[in-house]
């Protein structure tokens, strides 16, 4: 006869050796689903004994989760006995989301952190594997089976833990509910709740990324996510400082979006580029859509003039000295002279004179954004820091500057093309 506390250590390959482990099974997430209603719903954690076995069990859940998802790719649907087999995963799923979200009701749970953690991978799974019987899933671990009612579950925790300022279990509780928005598709209401935190300069670095990052991801109208965006990286560029200018304090009490704090531009500027990048995607394609006439040409113009003043705020940053960031704001940029030269091409083969907003456009670029990357490319070669020998200084330069060159050649073959185009209308 062996206590709770055994059979869950065996279980979890830490009874008997490795090979003790039982492979992941039906049986295993029953188990697991059983001792969770056992210990939790049934309010069995304020005994000692039991709350060590809270904790094995929560570690026995993320193993059994971490395999779930190999496992159900194999499971297909057209057997009937597999059929059933799936359906009675989603049941279970259904039911230890059920457990985790009481205990993450309690004030004085423990563990909550990976609890949330826990409840995101059950729906990510039931999301990515089983979205036809998702009904059935919100029904068993709800009592519903409309998404909302386990949007409208998670939704308070929430913002308990961000009161609370558990954010680490907040940011679990983010991306949860992002893939419960996403299968509705209210995104609307999920950017009103993000909204709020760009108020908020408490936020860790890591869940201030997340939140950006979604409610980017969340905007559903471009020029909208163009002014979040301009807003953003003059917050940023105010936090960080100007490459260009000594004056530390400049603009320090203009922060728009409190949530850009010392600790956590760095990341966000990431954020922001990523952001870029794929409105850069959505203009290449926009550029590559067969016959348009001068109105579309025209928006597509004013929309890389919006892009332009974000990245030309984005260069001027004094970014992290480390190569993942530098890398990413030469792809970022590259991109961009790419996507501009597109655009000059398509301009120079379809149409006889050159717009007014092209023509703009040029100007910015030319006036503007070259020197903002010519201000960068000279940050990027300055010492890092006094305190490291010169030959460390050199070989982080060096390791730099490996996109530069790329860059560069963007430049000069978007300034090349524009120089055709103004000879072809004969404009200066």
């Amino acid at each position: 006869m062996y206590s709770v506390q055994e059979i869950l250590n065996e279980k979890q390959g830490g009874g008997r050796g490795r090979k003790a482990k039982t492979t992941l099974s039906h049986f295993s997430l029953r188990a697991v689903d059983t001792l969770l209603e056992y210990l939790i719903v049934n309010d069995m954690t304020e005994h000692e004994e039991f709350v060590g076995n809270l904790r094995t069990v929560t570690n026995l859940l993320t193993w059994t989760m971490s395999l779930l998802s190999d496992h159900i790719k194999k499971i297909g649907t057209d057997d009937k006995e597999e059929e059933e087999e799936n359906r009675d995963q989603v049941y279970i799923l259904g039911s230890i989301t059920k457990s985790l979200l009481c205990h993450l009701s309690r004030d004085k749970s423990l563990y909550k952190e990976q609890t949330a953690s826990l409840l995101d991978k059950c729906i990510r799974v039931v999301n990515s594997s089983h979205m036809d019987k998702l009904e059935e899933y919100c029904e068993t671990a709800t009592g519903s089976s409309e998404s909302s009612a386990l949007r409208d579950s998670i939704t308070p925790l929430f913002y308990k833990a961000v009161i609370a300022e558990d954010f680490t279990e907040a940011q679990h509780l983010l991306s949860a509910m992002d893939v419960l928005y996403s299968m509705s598709e209210t995104q609307g209401d999920l950017e009103d709740i993000l909204l709020k935190l760009l108020d908020n300069p408490s936020l860790t670095s890591g869940f201030a990324k997340d939140v950006v990052s979604i409610f980017l991801s969340s905007l559903r109208r471009s020029s909208d996510k163009l002014d979040i965006q301009l807003g953003l990286a003059r917050d940023i560029l105010a936090v960080m400082g100007d490459i260009e200018t000594e004056d530390e304090d400049s603009m320090i009490d203009e922060i728009k979006y409190k949530l850009v704090t010392d600790n956590s531009a760095a990341k966000l500027l990431s954020v922001l580029l990523t952001s870029i990048d794929s409105v850069l995607s959505d203009v290449e394609w926009g550029i590559q859509q067969g016959n348009y006439g001068d109105d579309q040409s025209d928006f597509l113009c004013q929309y890389l003039m919006q892009v332009a003043t974000v990245l030309s705020d984005a260069l001027t940053c004094k970014s992290p000295h480390s190569s993942a960031t530098t890398d990413l704001i030469s792809r970022t940029t590259k991109k961009f002279y790419n996507t501009f030269t597109l655009l000059i091409k398509r301009e120079s083969t379809h149409n006889h004179g050159i717009l007014k907003s092209l023509e703009k456009l040029a100007k910015l670029v030319g006036t503007t954004t070259n020197h903002k990357l010519y201000s960068f490319l000279i940050y990027l070669e300055q010492p890092l820091a006094d305190d490291l020998g010169a030959a460390q200084n050199a070989a982080m330069i060096r390791k730099q500057a490996v996109s530069v060159p790329g860059l560069v050649y963007a430049v000069e073959q978007c300034e090349r093309n524009l120089i055709i185009l103004s000879k072809k209308t004969k404009t200066d």
